[in-house]
């Protein structure tokens, strides 16, 4: 299965790439969505895959809201 990883570069340069990070991980019919700070899961969830566009700005969404604060 493969795993996307987004991480803010501001905080990756702080503390060595130990930050927080976003991890999508593709299934057959479902995204799982986890927050990871210093490698360890915080959060998970799980978002049925439906509409392309939806996912998209969903993710946008996740990423502004957990690694721009």
């Amino acid at each position: 299965m493969p795993e996307y990883c987004f991480e803010s570069n501001r905080t990756a340069e702080r503390s060595g790439a130990r930050g927080k990070m976003i991890t999508l991980t593709e299934n057959a019919e479902e995204v799982q969505i986890c927050e990871k700070v210093n490698g360890y899961a915080t959060l998970s969830e799980t978002w049925a895959k439906t509409d392309l566009t939806q996912l998209v700005w969903a993710i946008r969404g996740k990423c502004q809201k957990s690694l721009c604060r």
